[in-house]
């Protein structure tokens, strides 16, 4: 969800806003500052809501008028997909579709870095207070907080067995909790500087990318067993591996000071090409043939396809991840 920029009162703002597939200018107001006199961030949950009014397409391009209270929202999308008339099922990168509302708002913890969400809770990692807290959205209060170790700043979830996995930044380990009693029950050596923990989609490894942050050594993709928790092998990919995606056949991890993506053989375990593009990539994602890397640097989204740069869309400055669904 958009969230307000530090300092910024609550006050009628224009901004406009592009991401992904979609092109859009927002008038609303800001719901809330990020951070209040404590310096303590807060967890915003927010719930979609549909336009009033029909919406209207016309040459690939959506407009939106629809009225939230007292409040008028005007939206304006470019759809980037030649099934513009079923464009809300074409639609793969959103944060905000229509108006949103904020329906809560959950004191967690300083800085927090990542979460998952495990039935009627939600875990996340706070990386001030090295710690994992523990909300039950049913009871509406905190059921737990548990001490990780130095900056956690990554975390996944294992459904099969109830484990949580949370890279350490600053402690150069990802540690394993088994949520039937809340205990830490292995800790995964993960030299250094553990950015992104991410299980496999086999449900086979546990993937890790070691980003040697602040070094020009190249960092490397960690793979351990889930059955064993035992180092499978260790890959080298570029320099400060930060985010990685997954799918049938390889495994693209994006090397953050580089500018480049590594693409490693799931079968082979090796990294079989490096596809340089340029910038800071950060959050990458892949949809059909087409590679999708968030520049964070220059605030842009990069769509590489057949191993070629096809497309550059501008976006927000600094853009930090994405989601497809």
């Amino acid at each position: 969800p958009l969230l307000p920029r530090r300092g910024l009162s609550r006050q009628l703002v224009k901004e406009p806003v592009r991401y992904g597939y979609m092109h859009k200018m927002v008038y609303m107001r800001h719901w809330r500052l990020l951070w209040n006199d404590k310096t303590w961030y807060h967890l915003n949950i927010y719930k979609l809501r549909p336009p009033a009014n029909p919406v209207t397409i016309s040459n690939g391009a959506a407009h939106i008028s629809a009225r939230v209270g007292s409040k008028r929202f005007v939206f304006y999308i470019q759809v980037l997909t030649k099934k513009s008339h079923k464009w809300l099922q074409q639609l793969s990168f959103v944060l905000i579709l229509f108006s949103t509302k904020e329906i809560k708002n959950i004191k967690i913890g300083p800085k927090p870095n990542d979460l998952v969400k495990v039935g009627n809770k939600i875990y996340t990692i706070c990386g001030e207070a090295n710690s994992i807290v523990a909300y039950d959205l049913d009871q509406n209060r905190v059921l737990w907080e548990l001490n990780i170790g130095n900056w956690p700043h990554s975390i996944d979830y294992y459904y099969e067995k109830e484990l949580l996995f949370v890279s350490n930044l600053e402690e150069n380990c990802t540690k394993i909790i088994n949520l039937e009693d809340y205990q830490i029950v292995k800790t995964l050596l993960t030299p250094e500087y553990p950015t992104k923990v991410k299980i496999s989609n086999d449900k086979k490894y546990i993937y890790i990318c070691e980003s040697y942050l602040g070094s020009d050594d190249n960092g490397y993709l960690d793979v351990f067993s889930i059955e064993t928790f035992n180092r499978v092998t260790r890959i080298e990919v570029g320099t400060s591996p930060i985010d990685m995606y997954e799918d049938n056949k390889y495994i693209y991890v994006s090397n953050f000071t580089e500018g480049s993506i590594s693409v490693i053989d799931k079968n082979l375990f090796k990294s079989v090409k490096t596809l340089y593009i340029g910038g800071m990539p950060k959050g990458i994602l892949k949809k059909d043939n087409k590679i999708y890397i968030g520049d964070y640097l220059k605030g842009r989204l990069i769509v590489v396809e057949e191993e070629k740069i096809k497309k550059i869309i501008a976006i927000e400055s600094e853009p930090n991840a994405m989601i497809l669904f």
